[in-house]
C-alpha cells in the first residue's frame, strides 16, 4: 500500500515549497535532464539527492530504517539553501 502526505506553503508573491512524504515502495520520478546540477548530500546521515533545475531546487531523502522517501520542491526565487534547512528539520521520530 502506497502512502502520500503532501503540503503545499506559498508566499504572497508567490513563491512556493512543497513538502511531501511517500512509502518506500513506491516509485518517484525526478526530471534531472538539463538540470543546472544534480549533486548527492547528507542530511543527518540520509543520502539525499539535489537536484536544482531552472531556478527550482528539488530534494529527495532516503529513509532506510522508515522504508520513506521524503522531498522538498522549492520555487524559483527560493534559494536552495533554505530547501535544505527546511529538509534539515524534518523529523522521524
Amino acid at each position: 500500500r502506497q502512502m502520500c502526505i503532501r503540503d503545499r506553503f506559498q508566499d504572497i508573491e508567490e513563491h512556493f515549497i512543497i513538502i511531501g512524504c511517500t512509502n518506500g515502495n513506491a516509485t518517484l520520478q525526478i526530471d534531472t535532464e538539463n538540470a543546472s546540477s544534480v549533486d548527492n548530500i547528507e542530511i543527518d546521515k540520509h543520502q539525499v539527492l539535489k537536484v536544482i533545475k531552472n531556478g527550482y531546487t528539488h530534494l529527495v531523502l532516503i529513509n532506510e530504517e522508515k522504508n520513506l522517501f521524503v522531498t522538498v520542491f522549492a520555487s524559483d526565487g527560493i534559494a536552495s539553501e533554505e530547501a535544505i534547512k527546511i529538509m534539515e528539520n524534518i523529523s522521524f521520530s
